[in-house]
C-alpha cells in the first residue's frame, strides 16, 4: 500500500513537472503561432536583437535558459532584465547532435512582437554526436514599452535514414 502511494505521488510530481515547463515567467500570453498571420500585414516593424552567449547570461536568464533547454518538449520564454528582455526558444528533445536553434527576424504587429525562429536538422549521411541533445537559442531586444509576444518555431524535418 505505501509503495502504490509512492509511485502515484511520483508520478503526480512528474506530470506537474512536464506540464509546466515552457511555461512564461512574466504573465504574457505566449504561443506557436501562424507565420502568416504576421507576416502578411503590412504594419508591421522590424525589430532589432542582438545574438546572446549562454556563458554570458544574466544569471536569473541562465537559470530560465537552462530549465528551457533541458525540457525534453522544449518551449519558450520572455524574460526582462534590466533594460532588456531576453527571449528563449528551445525546440526539445532531438536523438542526435547537429540540430541548431536560430531566432531568425522579429516584428512587431501593434502591441504584439512575433519571434520568428527556425530549427534545423543535421544533413543526411553528416557526421553528428551520438547523444541526446536539446537545441535553443537566445536573444535580447530593447525594453521600451509592454507588448505581447508570440513565438512560431519552424520545425525541421528529421534527416531520412535511407
Amino acid at each position: 500500500m505505501v509503495l502504490r502511494q509512492v509511485i502515484l505521488m511520483g508520478c503526480f510530481a512528474l506530470i506537474l513537472a512536464f506540464t509546466g515547463c515552457g511555461s512564461k515567467p512574466d504573465g504574457n500570453h505566449n504561443s506557436y503561432g501562424n507565420e502568416a498571420d504576421a507576416k502578411t500585414d503590412s504594419s508591421k516593424t522590424q525589430v532589432d536583437f542582438q545574438e546572446e552567449t549562454v556563458e554570458q547570461l544574466p544569471e536569473e536568464v541562465k537559470h530560465h535558459f537552462d530549465r528551457l533547454a533541458s525540457s525534453p518538449q522544449g518551449g519558450h520564454a520572455t524574460i526582462p532584465h534590466g533594460s532588456r528582455i531576453f527571449l528563449i526558444v528551445s525546440a526539445g528533445q532531438r536523438p542526435t547532435g547537429g540540430y541548431q536553434v536560430k531566432i531568425t527576424e522579429i516584428l512587431r504587429k501593434g502591441e504584439t512582437v512575433h519571434i520568428y525562429a527556425e530549427e534545423t536538422a543535421p544533413a543526411k549521411g553528416s557526421l553528428v554526436t551520438q547523444a541526446i541533445t536539446y537545441p535553443a537559442a537566445v536573444v535580447s531586444i530593447s525594453q521600451k514599452d509592454e507588448a505581447n509576444y508570440q513565438f512560431h518555431l519552424k520545425k525541421a524535418d528529421p534527416p531520412s535514414q535511407k
